[in-house]
């Protein structure tokens, strides 16, 4: 699954009149690539697939896609605005290593088979330490006087 489609790619990654003459079978092939690279990044700290994902990553996903349709149909680097395309990709890949080493958060929704806290660590004891979950929040059941 593709975490940003072709209507994305203008929205979140370059004007819709550079990707103009590119095929819309080549934007979707660009989204679906970006996809599998940002899951490359994910795959240590969330199970995927993932059930839904935020802006954040549908922004980076449609930003690797532009970058690498771009690059394939052409661009000068060195004129205007051409530049920003690569510091926005390079920029997007930093954020992504960031995610992956737990630097930064990405806003995402794992697998429902997955336990709710993925990525928090967990604390295990031998014995009970007067401890109980209530709504999904941790509250001591122990009265000091």
């Amino acid at each position: 699954m593709a975490y940003c489609d072709p209507a994305d790619l203008p929205v979140y990654g370059v004007n819709a009149t550079a990707l103009s003459p590119i095929p819309a079978l080549t934007q979707q092939g660009a989204c679906d690539a970006a996809s599998a690279v940002i899951d490359s990044y994910f795959r240590d700290r969330y199970k995927l697939p993932l059930v839904a994902w935020g802006i954040d990553v549908r922004r980076a996903a449609a930003v690797l896609a532009v970058y690498d349709l771009l690059v394939t149909r052409g661009y000068n680097p060195s004129a205007g605005s051409d530049v920003n395309l690569r510091l926005r990709y390079e920029d997007t890949l930093r954020w992504l290593l960031q995610v992956s080493r737990q630097e930064a958060q990405a806003d995402v929704t794992p697998t429902q088979d997955e336990a709710p806290g993925y990525d928090a660590p967990a604390v295990v004891t031998s014995s009970q330490r007067g401890w109980t979950t209530v709504l999904g929040q941790r509250h001591s059941t122990k009265v000091f006087a």
